[in-house]
């Protein structure tokens, strides 16, 4: 059989005998015979024929008497031509735009698809250069450019001078030097998909306005300027603060010492008609009682030895068409508990020492961290005055019912120490997630002082959990006993009911007749506290969930690390 391949050899005949043969030939003669090609007018050469179903004949002037004549296999030739029929049909037809460039960016075949995106025909393309293409507008920019000089593939959009929008995709082809002889580019129609993009974008930044004049709406009710306020509680109390601030109304602020009721105070005070007035803040527990009268209401000259020549105002009359702010109004004395009532009743007051009365416009908010209704219950505070000044009353819940304020206020003042001594430290996840466990019976104000310790106290930029065990191991206790128990957590049966646990226990004890009841009760406590800290993580959640207090579990789980 015959091997395919482009040549099979050459034969010569002289005179119409066959001279030479190629051994590959000699088959084909035996089967179409000599006569095959003698038959042919062979008057003008050269010329080709073909015989049996793939073999082609070329036959040519060998020298004055001779021809010569030679075979191929014309079956490679065949499946080129029908790839290339193939690869015509699919340019032909397909809906993307291809274009294919020479080397030199010289356009050498175009697909109707390029033809519908460009708006020229096929032979206004051909030939001409991708650079003149790009002047005239045809495409731009002109991606065959591009691969031409990155050497490489290139995607990039193009716009035609029919409007519309291509993505585009140019790939080199590289002959055996690695020149590119050839840049086969792909086009798409994206017009439509590329104002949809704008459209949208257009829509996003509608949306963005949108969000952004609803947040701008929402800090009107929610937000104060240096107030920090994450947590539901507080976002509720700056919402009650806003509705409140407009209203002359007097406000009482109740909440445990350092949770921030001036900083509340100060906002209603700007938050009102009146913040262009005087903010006039006194501390009724800070004044001795014999001169609290004197500094509230003032006095004229000659009130009392050492009175002033000409009289003084006092802060009532300080912060006229403004607000006053009486803190800690549970230490006021009882004695004056009715002049101040009097007071708030009539707008009026009259120095100490003095018979005229003096009309005041002021807003009162006062605060406590005492329980009032109960002073009022046991005698100690005015219960018409009680109402007088509780006509609203903002609680401000301790930093412990507000934890997720806490990682933001450490970092508010860690930034304000930052700035005020002039450094960049920065605090670790380790040691805030410590911070955020503390209970903080100081509130805010001993947040702020622990803040400002380890900044001033810690020597590394960034501030570390250890540091904290370091400078303030009498709030924390030491992690040592804690990291051990940490390990031990494995010898606790979670799943085991706390039903189950004492019901084995106490067969554990009876079996062992060991009824050592001080030790049976270290024992219980022992794996209780295992199982909440293995449960909760934090000393302060577990603490929470055995209904003790976070300092009491720190110290139990010290004196269980001593006894083991």
């Amino acid at each position: 059989m015959f091997q395919p391949g482009n040549l099979f050899g050459y034969a010569i005949l002289r005179n119409g005998r066959l001279t030479y043969c190629a051994p590959q030939v000699e088959e084909i003669l035996e089967q179409i015979g000599i006569s095959t090609i003698l038959n042919k007018d062979l008057s003008s050469l050269p010329q080709s024929f073909k015989v049996l179903d793939n073999i082609t004949i070329t036959v040519d002037s060998f020298d004055y008497e001779s021809i010569l004549c030679i075979f191929q296999d014309v079956r490679d030739w065949k499946n080129l031509l029908e790839t290339n029929s193939e690869l015509e049909s699919i340019i032909y037809n397909s809906h993307d735009g291809i274009l294919v460039a020479d080397g030199e960016g010289n356009t050498i075949r175009v697909s109707p698809g390029s033809e519908r995106h460009f708006g020229i025909s096929s032979e206004e393309l051909l030939g001409r250069n991708c650079t003149e293409l790009e002047k005239a507008g045809i495409f731009k920019p002109s991606v065959i450019l591009k691969v031409l000089e990155e050497k490489g593939p290139v995607t990039i959009y193009q716009e035609t001078r029919t409007g519309k929008v291509l993505l585009t995709t140019g790939n080199p082809i590289y002959n055996e030097n690695g020149k590119i002889t050839r840049v086969i580019c792909n086009s798409r129609d994206v017009t439509e998909l590329s104002k949809l993009r704008v459209q949208l974008k257009e829509q996003e930044g509608k949306v963005q306005r949108y969000e952004s004049e609803l947040w701008e709406l929402r800090k009107k009710e929610t937000v104060i300027d240096g107030f920090i306020a994450h947590s539901k509680k507080m976002k509720n109390i700056i919402s009650l603060l806003h509705r409140v601030a407009v209203f002359d109304s007097n406000v009482l602020i109740t909440g445990e010492s350092g949770t921030g009721k001036e900083v509340i105070a100060k906002s209603v005070h700007s938050l009102s008609l009146r913040n262009t007035g005087p903010f006039i803040k006194v501390n009724c527990g800070a004044i001795p009682e014999n001169l609290l009268e004197s500094e509230l209401f003032g006095y004229e000259t000659g009130a009392f030895t050492g009175a002033k020549k000409g009289g003084k105002p006092g802060y009532f009359e300080l912060a006229n068409n403004g607000t006053i702010f009486l803190d800690e109004i549970g230490e006021m004395p009882h004695s004056l508990q009715a002049k101040l009532l009097q007071v708030i009743q009539d707008k009026t007051i009259q120095r100490v020492g003095g018979t005229k009365t003096i009309s005041i416009n002021f807003r009162l908010i006062a605060a406590t961290n005492r329980d009032l209704f109960q002073m009022v219950n046991k005698g100690e505070f005015r219960e018409d005055l009680y109402y007088r000044l509780n006509v609203i009353n903002i609680i401000v819940p301790p930093l412990r019912e507000r934890e997720e304020d806490i990682p933001f206020l450490a970092q508010y003042f860690i930034d304000k120490f930052n700035s005020q001594y002039n450094l960049e430290k920065k605090i670790d996840a380790k040691t805030m997630n410590l911070l955020c466990s503390y209970e903080w019976p100081g509130n805010v104000r001993q947040l702020q002082n622990v803040i400002e310790r380890l900044i001033v106290l810690t020597n590394d930029q960034q501030i570390r959990v250890m540091d904290a065990y370091d400078l303030l191991g009498n709030l924390f206790g030491n992690p040592a006993y804690i990291n051990n128990w940490d390990n031990e957590m494995g010898t606790v049966k979670i799943e085991e009911s706390e039903e189950e646990y004492l019901i084995n226990r106490i067969s554990k004890w009876e079996n062992d007749q060991q009824w050592d009841l001080q030790n049976i009760l270290k024992e219980v406590e022992q794996h209780f506290i295992k199982k909440a800290l293995h449960k909760y993580k934090t000393t302060r959640k577990a603490a929470k969930y055995l209904e003790m207090s976070q300092p009491t579990l720190v110290r139990r789980l010290k004196n269980h690390m001593h006894e083991e």
